[in-house]
């Protein structure tokens, strides 16, 4: 536990805890007041046009299923990992690119939420009514945290089920396996009369909705987020906080600018490793690491992949 040290709000991704938080108060009032609950919070479209607009933020209380104890045990613990994960993301890209990723994943879904209800309901076949129900869940959004911070850290090392240590880039397909069984599971369901056809294909909507959202944050991170830099604003600082202690590589204004100049050049930041600058590649974020001794500072790229330094000894130690 002292890996993640004090709960501050510096190290607390805010919007991912009051998302989770919400979906546990959803479960409760779920347990509480049963149908009547899900009833009001469910995502209606047309209800929604009728003035029922709550129902657009709503489905964030979508509650975890199951019942019992066991569905407590287990949204406690994916709760926490969800968390977990929110943090570590946030310590290294930011809570501004992590709430990017989770509003994004939001929205994607609504949008994907009302395209697919009237899509069934312009099929003769179908014959479905006005009031059809899309069940949406944020649950993928939030599930595919694991896969944005492994495909930003692919040799980063997971403990599968607590115990089988696996690189992030080989849980990036177990994952992705999973969510395709589930919805072969749905349709293969759905084919034997025991679920609707709608519950595998809102199913689909819903990891699809996740998926694009991952895309489209891996897309503009790759592009060093220029999409949001104004013109004025692109020579700008854009280290955004370091390593998981928190401590920042940009100095208190009250310092002054803090440059080092060589072969006539001036920057704020390098890489122990590369010897890229925020000048040569602006794309580029740069943050201390918290393991080495002394003021070795990484890009992006180096961070988690470099070997450590001690006093004395170069380059000992394991990867951070």
């Amino acid at each position: 536990m002292r890996r993640f040290g004090k709960f501050t709000k510096e190290n607390t991704p805010i919007l991912l805890t009051v998302l989770l938080g919400l979906r546990v108060l959803g479960t409760i009032l779920d347990y509480v007041l049963k149908d009547t609950f899900l009833s009001a919070i469910v995502f209606q479209p047309t209800l929604i046009l009728q003035g029922e607009v709550w129902r657009i933020f709503s489905f964030v209380l979508y509650p975890y299923g199951g019942g019992g104890i066991s569905s407590i045990l287990f949204l406690a613990i994916a709760t926490w990992f969800t968390f977990a994960i929110g943090r570590a993301l946030k310590l290294v890209i930011g809570e501004a690119r992590l709430n990017f990723y989770l509003i994004s994943g939001l929205v994607i879904e609504v949008i994907l939420g009302f395209v697919y209800y009237y899509t069934m309901l312009a099929i003769p076949s179908m014959t479905l009514n006005s009031l059809y129900v899309v069940y949406l869940n944020p649950a993928n959004v939030y599930y595919m945290l694991f896969v944005l911070f492994a495909m930003m850290f692919p040799d980063a090392q997971f403990l599968l089920m607590f115990i089988i240590p696996i690189k992030g880039k080989w849980l990036i397909f177990i994952t992705l396996g999973l969510l395709l069984l589930d919805v072969v599971e749905a349709l293969v369901s759905a084919m034997h009369g025991q679920v609707g056809i709608g519950y595998a294909w809102i199913l689909i909507v819903m990891i699809a909705a996740a998926i694009l959202a991952v895309i489209l944050f891996m897309v503009i991170h790759k592009s060093g987020w220029k999409i949001f830099q104004s013109k004025s604003g692109s020579g700008s600082q854009k280290t955004a906080g370091s390593g998981f202690t928190g401590r920042k590589t940009e100095r208190p204004k009250s310092e002054g600018p803090v440059k080092m100049h060589r072969q006539g050049q001036t920057y704020r930041h390098k890489c122990t490793v590369c010897g890229r600058t925020e000048k040569t590649n602006p794309e580029l974020e740069f943050r201390y690491c918290t393991k080495c001794i002394g003021n070795y500072e990484y890009c992006s790229d180096h961070l988690y992949t470099h070997l450590h330094k001690y006093p004395n000894v170069t380059d000992v130690g394991g990867k951070q």
